[in-house]
């Protein structure tokens, strides 16, 4: 068996549908290494979904907290189980637009490995516009004018991707 390279964590709190489409999104995803974990932190103990294990293609660990340790408690309870060298977290609410756009995550981290953490903009779930207001930098008209990976002040959690030894090291100084 492959050592675990991709760990998806997913914090949820009684979003039912959304949940579902978020975790099919990650099930559409193609040319991800194999095998890989979806650890879902269920804080609110009631989850319904539906995740059939694929032939070891992936692992699913449904972790319950007694209680409701919200988004952030519910990410590092997450974390503090994943098994991957890469963490690719996301909120219950979020999806993935194409089926590569995760392969396209760790191919940033293989060309930059420096990198910590990739982030990745909220698209409108109709339209697929990059929304403006939650693109990470303050001069957002000049970020949405790049193509090409740049350093941003700061991100927001929707979907974003961790190298495990950069967060493990940052925790153990």
């Amino acid at each position: 068996m492959n050592a675990m390279q991709l760990s998806f964590i997913v914090v949820t709190h009684q979003r039912g549908a959304l949940l579902q489409a978020c975790l099919d999104s990650i099930l559409m995803q193609t040319d991800l290494p194999h095998p890989f974990e979806i650890i879902l932190v269920d804080n609110g103990g009631n989850a319904k979904f539906n995740l059939a294990e694929n032939q070891g293609a992936f692992q699913v660990r449904h972790l319950r907290p007694a209680h409701n340790l919200n988004a952030v408690g519910g990410r590092n309870l997450g974390m503090q189980h994943a098994q991957g060298t890469f963490w690719v977290l996301m909120d219950d609410d979020a999806a993935w637009h194409a089926p590569r756009d995760v392969a396209r995550l760790l191919a940033l981290f293989a060309d930059q490995p420096r990198c910590g953490a990739v982030a990745t903009h909220s698209l409108h779930p109709r339209t697929g516009a990059v929304l403006p207001l939650d693109l990470p930098h303050p001069r957002k008209r000049w970020l949405q004018q790049q193509h090409r990976p740049l350093p941003v002040p700061y991100f927001y959690g929707v979907a974003h991707g961790l190298r495990a030894a950069a967060i493990q090291k940052r925790a153990s100084t």
